[in-house]
């Protein structure tokens, strides 16, 4: 195990200076030594996402969910992986509700739910997870911009604009 934290450490540092391809050959040494280590699959996963490779990504992500069922990044990218290439929201749902439920502060996974919810056409029920979201990180530009969306579709337009507006000033404060 002490050489495949050796690998690891090198795959970091070649990460850390976006050398990706020499970091993926790294981690994938430690792996072949250790294939259990928990976060090396999510960090490859990442790698390769990063490369455009979403096939090998899809599949270290699935490596890293058998080893540690609780990895709410795995799970997470999981659900990014089918909602946006896999074009499947009803298992991109399942993936990002993982996070959710792991880890209730994980903002990411309620504002995917959201659009998924959205794109379902279920204002209500994207508004359901709004309210959750919004206990998580009520100053999100981008969580205000769905609630928007959802009153809209929902005919309610004073609310809308008044999201719509809040989304403006927190995304105006942002760029600042």
């Amino acid at each position: 195990e002490t050489q495949a934290q050796y690998h690891i450490i090198l795959a970091d540092a070649h990460r850390s200076r976006q050398r990706l391809p020499a970091a993926i050959e790294e981690y994938e040494r430690a792996l072949a030594l250790v294939p259990t280590l928990p976060e090396v699959n999510y960090r490859l996963g990442v790698l390769h996402s990063d490369l455009h490779a979403y096939d090998k990504a899809l599949e270290s992500f699935q490596r890293e969910l058998r080893i540690n069922p609780q990895s709410a990044d795995a799970a997470y990218s999981l659900g990014a992986y089918y909602l946006n290439y896999g074009n499947d929201p009803a298992k991109a749902r399942e993936y990002f509700e993982t996070p959710a439920r792991l880890n209730p502060g994980h903002l990411g996974a309620y504002l995917e739910l959201i659009k998924i919810q959205l794109g379902l056409g279920k204002p209500a029920e994207a508004l359901a997870l709004a309210e959750k979201a919004a206990a998580v990180g009520s100053d999100n530009d981008e969580l205000h911009y769905l609630k928007s969306r959802a009153f809209n579709l929902q005919g309610k337009k004073d609310l809308a604009e008044k999201e719509l507006k809040k989304f403006e000033e927190l995304r105006t404060a942002r760029e600042r």
